[in-house]
């Protein structure tokens, strides 16, 4: 008997340890030295009340590693059998009407090309082929994406794609600055373009120095107007906060505003802000210093006693069962929909399955016309880029909780041999431990929310 290849093993304040198996579904906090108990089990004797319990749960394993490896292959593998629906993704334009710093497409791809739009029969070859992916597949999601997707020249073919879309049963989903939503408010609506994605980057003082246009003028009075007529018409937004060390003095008073709006319980409105990776090759070149985790901005929220309202932070009497439970029935068994689900259609007739490619022709994965599209071999070796599939993935107890991390930090070679970590492990334990400060000292098992007490 030795501890399985998938237990996870994080100590937490109170001499408890939190120990898990994503894999079988089962965690427990335990007091530290059951929790050594198992991590020493090969030296010493576990006491036969735990470690018949360790056992049935998952957390010791009489296989070794090579057959718990290829249980784990064959668990994902059923995972993932059969065909998914198609996430559909249209790149209306490589343009922008903002300049923010931080922006990822300010790097060598999108934005150095010379500028496209769509046109209306690349709108109408997009529109031959989404239906041909629904009568074969089904597709999942339509969303239109830029640069910035709704700009005013383009409202014909935004209409006609959007009209399409409802007449498909497809309601569309939009990532947009919302500067220009004005603009397009007939299209607005449960039906039509149903969800919006609107980044505020904090109260208007803030957010008007990030999020700019050339001119320079300010933005946030706009977006926030456009917002609430989004909401008027039916469409759900998802507001959604850029941060790093600038601006993150100012969440607070972002939060405070939007809930003296109303908008936060608005049941339309939801909040998810996101870390802002540095990018080297943005006007952000050199500034990794700004650079926060999504603990910290959890920990810097906590310690303000204000909500944890994104980054998938869970709230409610016990935080760290709800997010496991909540990674345990949602497996990643990928990371995004790059290998298999996500089709981006761009101008200029390229096909690319991940937003941080789009725009450099030596990364497409197909091409289209009017008629027909052509795959290219790389894409499927992103197909193959599942956590069975990937050598370090398949071995790691926190791989259903990351899939494999992010192919585009990868050249074409290693998309099938390899997972990108990116401090990822660490970044989890860190969470696990934030959550558990709220857990009770009571030793409770938490099991996904199945089970009772352990005595250990």
């Amino acid at each position: 008997m030795r501890l399985s290849t998938y237990t996870r093993i994080v100590d937490i304040p109170g001499d408890r340890s939190v120990v898990m198996n994503l894999p079988k579904r089962n965690a427990d906090i335990v007091p530290r030295s059951a929790a050594n108990e198992l991590r020493n089990v090969a030296e010493r004797e576990v006491s036969p009340e735990w470690r018949d319990y360790a056992f049935d749960v998952g957390y010791l394993t009489s296989l070794n590693r090579d057959e718990e490896v290829a249980w784990f292959r064959g668990l994902v593998a059923e995972m993932r059998a059969g065909t998914e629906p198609a996430n559909v993704m249209v790149v209306t334009t490589n343009s922008c009407n903002l300049a923010c710093s931080y922006c990822f497409q300010a790097d060598s791809g999108m934005r150095n090309l010379l500028e496209r739009h769509l046109t209306m029969v690349e709108a109408e070859g997009i529109i031959r082929h989404v239906d041909r992916l629904i009568a074969e597949r089904g597709v999942a999601v339509a969303e239109l994406i830029g640069g910035e997707p709704l700009l005013p020249r383009l409202q014909d073919v935004i209409e006609k794609l959007v009209v399409h879309f409802e007449e498909k049963g497809l309601p569309t989903r939009v990532t947009t600055n919302g500067v220009f939503l004005d603009r397009f408010a007939h299209l607005l609506g449960p039906t039509r373009i149903a969800e919006l994605q609107i980044s505020l980057d904090g109260t208007a003082a803030t957010h008007d120095q990030r999020r700019i246009p050339l001119s320079g003028k300010p933005t946030f009075g706009q977006i926030l107007a456009n917002i609430e007529l989004a909401l008027e018409r039916g469409s759900s937004v998802m507001i959604r906060p850029n941060i790093d060390r600038r601006n993150i003095h100012d969440l607070p008073g972002l939060i405070e505003l939007l809930q003296t709006r109303g908008l936060l319980a608005h049941p339309l409105v939801s909040l998810h802000y996101v870390n802002v990776h540095p990018d080297p090759f943005s006007a952000d070149a050199g500034a990794g210093e700004h650079y926060m985790t999504l603990s910290e901005i959890d920990e810097y929220l906590r310690e303000r006693d204000l909500p944890s309202v994104g980054g998938d932070t869970i709230s409610g009497a016990n935080p760290l069962g709800e997010y496991l439970r909540w990674v345990m029935e949602n497996p990643m068994v990928d990371a995004c929909g790059a290998p298999s689900r996500n089709i981006y259609f761009s101008p200029g007739g390229q096909l690319y399955n991940c937003h941080e490619l789009i725009g450099r022709p030596s990364e497409a994965v197909g091409s289209f016309t009017s008629e027909k599209t052509k795959e290219l071999p790389v894409w499927d070796k992103w197909r193959s880029r599942t956590i069975d599939q990937l050598a370090n993935c398949s071995e790691c107890p926190v791989a259903f909780a990351h899939g494999g991390g992010c192919g585009a930090r990868l050249k074409q070679d290693a998309l099938t041999q390899w997972g990108v970590c990116d401090g990822f492990p660490e970044e989890f334990d860190k969470r696990i431990t934030a959550l558990a400060s709220a857990v009770p000292e009571t030793g409770e098992v938490l099991r996904g929310g199945y089970g009772t007490a352990c005595s250990a």
